[in-house]
């Protein structure tokens, strides 16, 4: 889907990285979701920080000797790839994201098991990362072609540019995803300002309070993406936000395309297969 809108071929590295990094963070969630055992996780945890290929004899599973090969392979060949781009070496960048994402999964993790409740700031404060649109953007944009410094990095432009990115691809996911997560007793945020309501909001009250922060926070991200005085993200790397808050709509708008990707499918089907017609006249 990123192909759509960066489609230049000069975009490959930045299409290939961003696809890579989305399977990865796609494998990983499933692992979490799927009540892996917590010492397998933290184990997993602990190996990404160490970063050490002799350490693989130190896996307590396969899989996840399995998915730490994968990630230090793949996490090694885009550090060599980026250091042509940025001319620096950007491999302890792509390790602390990948060491952000598992330890929010791991938080959420916790929240399930132990039946505790985070505040709705909280949430939202490890759920904008581990639903993967941060480490998937930035570590495309290392491929886009402008350099970027640690200080663009770290800037508050920056930050702001994935938070709403993020939260936006978090609050989509959860109106999807809220009847089976209740169903789980896992938090979500519908759920969750629905028990902050003391009765007196609905669940749909509160997918309509939702809904209009979504559509709040896509038009705070266009504003900064379109904003030229005073920013130093290249417009470029601010295009990337956008685009991962389109394909986020194009996920999670109607249904879960992750879990039952009919539409993907069909519109993947169309693009191969049906030719383009060209309305009458056009020349």
């Amino acid at each position: 889907m990123i192909t759509a809108d960066a489609f230049e071929p000069e975009l490959s590295d930045a299409r290939i990285s961003y696809a890579q990094t989305c399977v990865l963070v796609t494998v990983v969630d499933d692992l979490f979701d799927n009540c892996a055992p917590r010492e397998e996780l933290v184990n997993l945890i602990q190996l990404v920080k160490k970063w050490d290929k002799n350490s693989f004899t130190q896996c307590c599973s396969k899989q996840v000797k399995l998915f730490l090969l994968a990630l230090y392979n793949t996490v090694d060949e885009l550090a060599e790839k980026a250091f042509v781009h940025q001319g620096r070496c950007i491999k302890q960048d792509l390790i602390s994201m990948w060491q952000e994402l598992l330890e929010g999964m791991l938080t959420e993790l916790d929240w399930w098991r132990e039946n505790s409740a985070p505040t709705i700031d909280e949430y939202l404060s490890v759920g904008r990362t581990t639903i993967g649109a941060k480490i998937c953007v930035l570590t495309g944009a290392y491929f886009l072609g402008p350099k970027l410094s640690e200080d663009i990095l770290n800037s508050e432009e920056m930050k702001s540019l994935w938070t709403h990115a993020s939260t936006v691809g978090r609050l989509l996911n959860d109106i999807q995803t809220q009847q089976k997560e209740l169903e789980q007793r896992k938090p979500n945020i519908v759920s969750m300002h629905v028990a902050r309501g003391n009765g007196v909001i609905t669940m749909e009250e509160a997918t309509t309070r939702i809904e209009e922060n979504i559509e709040r926070g896509r038009r705070q991200l266009l504003q900064m993406v379109l904003q030229t005085n005073g920013s130093q993200v290249p417009r470029v790397c601010k295009d990337f936000f956008w685009t991962t808050c389109k394909i986020c709509f194009y996920l999670y708008k109607f249904t879960n395309e992750y879990d039952s990707p009919k539409e993907i499918v069909s519109d993947a089907k169309k693009i191969i297969y049906e030719p383009i017609k060209l309305p009458k006249n056009i020349f």
